[in-house]
């Protein structure tokens, strides 16, 4: 993480703020990893909840790639690959015949 390579006497009296952002931030990873495992998971079976988590999730990936989209450079690219990526598999879940397999 890019506070370990700040030493403290440099961060002043934010260092424990930037230590409990970090612990936080590493909290949130780990959370938010074992939800994509479990909605893996939930796909790999064919269960409708995780169609509906999924399709969220990439609705939510494609908000977050138009974003990218003002910061300009490479923020244009990676928020219109984005948008294209999230945008194809939302058309592919949403065929008849994958919302059979899953029930919805």
């Amino acid at each position: 993480m890019v506070g370990q390579y700040i030493p403290p006497s440099e961060l002043g009296g934010a260092a424990p703020l930037v230590s409990l952002l970090m612990t936080v931030g590493s909290v949130l990873f780990v959370v938010f990893g074992l939800i994509n495992l479990v909605v893996a998971y939930g796909l790999w079976k064919g269960a409708s909840w995780a169609w509906w988590i999924f399709l969220i999730l990439l609705a939510l990936g494609i908000v977050s790639s138009l974003f990218m989209l003002p910061q300009g450079g490479v923020g244009i690219a990676q928020g219109i690959i984005g948008i294209i990526i999230n945008g194809i598999i939302i058309y592919y879940i949403t065929r008849p015949h994958v919302k059979e397999y899953f029930g919805v």
